[in-house]
């Protein structure tokens, strides 16, 4: 299925238009059913304790146990180094991911740990994700197709690879990331629509709270482009420009992750659990990789026999000369030229 550009970037339906539609197309009855649908599935989840790294990142983080007063050593210091009561990481890098930490002291602060609460926003927050999502897919991607729109939100809202970050407290900086993601894309696309300065502004400052969520907000910076190059005409995707401040929100956060983990080293880990790659080979290394990678585009469109931690033992250290790395290889390359074919053009 091919869905085309559209021809210029327009706004977003009226509220009128919206109710000249059927009722199971309408923003409103879409967006409850999404957030019904989300706490149906994961609702069960609040009953939930702490649990892995909840630990870490909550229970025994001296920084998250402070409450208010810990904000600004999560703010400054490596995201587990509360836990350590020191800024070294046993990962190599150390990790800088402060919002989702930061939103744990708060719940302390109001709510003196309890897990049920923080296990309400998770699943809160997921929702917000996949209201954002299904704002994306009616009014960018799939413009003239509303149910088309809502059953591809629906899909993921339930999809069982997002158990974890949902299920687990600690996912929340992955839910995070993708829905201060969601948010700037829409906020850049008013722009492109209005040409307000101001849109755009939040469209970067979401962006960056995207990046203090989790570091794979740089890889999404390069969706940006790429996802209004190829569902609008619009002159402003093609320039620089548009970009520049968001490029710039980057360069900060990567400046200020180096300032708050630049104590920790980069000595990498001999524990296999942190580190499975530190007595492997080149070629096995990257031969499980790439065989791992069609495990996860496996697992996108047949969920089965899932774990919530593919870590030492789950996966089979293979060569890069082994048959299914070299099936992942042909597979992800012929996506990637698919996908620059079609953004040339403009469809995909």
């Amino acid at each position: 299925m091919k869905v085309k550009a559209t021809k210029e970037v327009k706004p977003a339906k009226s509220q009128s238009a919206d109710l000249n539609l059927p009722w199971y197309l309408q923003w409103r009855n879409q967006v409850i059913f999404l957030i019904v649908l989300v706490f149906a599935v994961f609702g069960i989840s609040i009953l939930n304790e702490y649990a892995l790294d909840d630990f870490i990142l909550i229970v025994k983080n001296s920084y998250t146990q402070q409450g208010f007063v810990g904000i600004k050593n999560i703010l400054t210091k490596d995201t587990f180094a509360g836990m350590s009561e020191g800024n070294v990481m046993v990962l190599a890098g150390g990790r800088y991911r402060p919002l989702s930490v930061i939103s744990f002291a708060m719940e302390h602060q109001f709510f003196n740990g309890n897990p049920h609460i923080s296990h309400f926003i998770n699943i809160a927050s997921y929702a917000a994700v996949v209201v954002a999502l299904l704002w994306i897919l009616r009014n960018i991607v799939f413009r003239n197709h509303p149910l088309v729109a809502f059953f591809v939100a629906a899909i993921f809202a339930i999809h069982p690879l997002h158990t974890e970050d949902v299920a687990n407290i600690k996912g929340r900086d992955d839910i995070f990331c993708l829905l201060f993601f969601f948010l700037s894309v829409i906020w850049l696309y008013k722009y492109l629509n209005d040409s307000k300065t101001s849109h755009l502004l939040i469209s970067t400052l979401f962006f960056f709270l995207s990046l203090l969520s989790k570091e794979f907000g740089v890889a999404l910076f390069f969706l940006i482009p790429i996802t209004l190059l190829i569902f609008t005409n619009s002159a402003r995707t093609k320039s620089l420009a548009t970009y520049l401040p968001h490029f710039i929100a980057m360069l900060a956060f990567v400046a200020i992750r180096y300032s708050a983990t630049v104590d920790n080293g980069g000595t990498p880990s001999n524990d296999v659990f942190n580190n499975p790659w530190f007595s492997l080979s080149f070629t096995d290394k990257y031969g499980t990789i790439f065989s791992t990678w069609l495990v996860y585009l496996r697992n996108m469109f047949v969920p089965l026999n899932m774990s919530y931690d593919y870590n030492f033992a789950h996966v089979d250290i293979v060569p890069l000369t082994n048959f299914y790395a070299l099936i992942s290889i042909v597979v992800h390359l012929t996506m990637a030229v698919y996908a620059a074919i079609n953004i040339k053009s403009n469809h995909l």
